[in-house]
Formats: C-alpha cells, structure tokens, sequence
C-alpha cells in the first residue's frame, strides 16, 4: 500500500510539480536500487482495485525511463478487458498504436462499460471512436476490416468516422 508521504510525492512527480531528480531524491527508496518497490505498489493497487493509486503509480513509471524494460503495454492491454475501473479512455490513449495492440482496440469496440450503460452515445462513443481511430494508425487489413463494419453502425458518430476513416483508406 502506498503510503501518504509516497504518494503524495509521486502525485507531485506526476504532475509535473517537481523534477525527477528532485522526486527521486525526495522519495523514501532509492528506486534505482529497487524497481520493482513501484511494480509491487501496482501490484498491490490492481488487487484492490484502488484506481487512484494505480493510475498515479503507471503515470510515474511511464515517465521513468529505468522502466523501459516494464510491460506497461501489456498492463494497458489488460486492464482495458477489466470492468470495475475508470481508466478506459486514458489507457486507449496510452496504449501504442501497433498490430500486437490491435486484439485491444477491437475488444473495447465490442465492450459496453458498466459504468456507462444508458451513456452509450454520450460516453462510450467516444470511446470506440478512439478505438477506430487508433485501427486506423495501425492499418492492418484486419484493423480495416473492423472500422468497415461500423459504417452500418446505430450511433451516428460511429457511422461518419467509420465512413471517414474507409475514405482516407481508400484516398492513400
């Protein structure tokens, strides 16, 4: 569990109130020596699904360059499939636009949250627009396949971007 002078510092860090040196200096362990303090935090956060502590703990790690080597792809990809948070957006947001990210993309596209059932066309909208946009970017036949099937879509929003993303297809 992150404590509150850690996290207190961490949310410093992470929003850009104090420079790496300075939260690294700052902070209660030396996390050059010790990396995986952080991931244990994740871990520790993602079993208690505290999503506060989570998103500022990825926020900090993404920013760390001596975490290049953390899967944090991989953390995006599966926390996208879980329910019980709100981070949907932001982790599309996060997640790199490439084929091994596609599976992702297409999931969130044929996902409806909980938390935004009787939103659809407020909330989750906007959300699978992302998800078309970003099968866009990755510009694999299968991601172009995908984006063609919403050009029937209900939600209108859906339709036009579909329609708009199969034109730029096909205009390249």
């Amino acid at each position: 569990m992150v404590d509150k002078n850690e996290m207190k510092l961490l949310e410093a860090f992470s929003f850009g109130e104090i420079e790496e040196g300075e939260f690294l200096q700052s902070f209660p362990v030396n996390l050059l020596e010790n990396k995986d303090y952080l991931i244990t935090l994740v871990n520790e956060a993602w079993k208690d699904k505290n999503e506060d502590d989570l998103t500022t703990l990825l926020d900090v790690i993404a920013m760390l360059d001596f975490y290049e080597e953390f899967d944090l792809q991989g953390i995006y990809r599966d926390l996208l499939s879980e329910n019980w948070h709100r981070m949907h957006e932001e982790l599309i947001d996060s997640l790199d636009k490439k084929v091994e990210n596609e599976g992702a993309f297409i999931s969130v596209l044929n996902t409806e949250f909980e938390y935004y059932k009787g939103g659809e066309e407020d909330f989750m909208v906007p959300i699978w627009s992302k998800c078309l946009w970003s099968l866009y970017a990755i510009h694999s036949k299968s991601a172009i396949d995908e984006i063609s099937k919403y050009q029937n879509s209900k939600f209108e929003y859906l339709r036009e971007t579909s329609k708009k993303l199969m034109s730029k297809l096909e205009n390249e």
